[in-house]
């Protein structure tokens, strides 16, 4: 039977920043996984061409994304993986049932780094138990120009 993964693909825009989620089998998008399935979802910064911050030329220096899921399934398996340019990175405040959300953030050190487009920032895996939909979404709460 599948089991439907819906990731709201862009969430919020700041300062020439969109935010984006998305589910993954491995390395391969997909939404549409079998109970037992391990989904891996990823969070990720893309840079809008001509607006602050370019990722290119300006520090990324921390983000802070509140997480939804539909289901309580989405409860992750393993502590989220940060990207390395980050110091240190949290995962809390409550479930994902409910509607409380989970929060991700991290901080970068000394003055941050410069990236690509798009910037994986971080990821975590839970596996399929629910039958059904389930649908990902979250917010953003990013600084202004020369981070996010």
């Amino acid at each position: 039977m599948g089991i439907a993964v819906i990731a709201m693909s862009v969430a919020k825009s700041e300062a020439g920043v969109n935010f984006q989620i998305g589910t993954f089998n491995g390395a391969v998008p997909q939404t549409n996984f079998n109970l037992g399935d391990t989904v891996t979802v990823r969070s990720f910064a893309v840079d809008t061409p001509g607006a602050d911050p370019n990722f290119a030329t300006q520090n990324i220096t921390n983000f802070n994304t509140r997480l939804f899921a539909s289901t309580s399934d989405v409860d992750p398996a393993t502590a989220p993986t940060y990207n390395p340019g980050f110091s240190a990175g949290s995962f809390t405040n409550g479930s994902f049932f409910g509607g409380s959300g989970r929060i991700m953030s991290a901080n970068a050190p000394g003055g941050g780094f410069t990236a690509t487009s798009p910037l994986q920032l971080a990821e975590f895996i839970y596996t399929v138990n629910v039958v059904g939909s389930t649908t990902i979404s979250f917010d953003c709460d990013a600084e202004k120009p020369s981070s996010f």
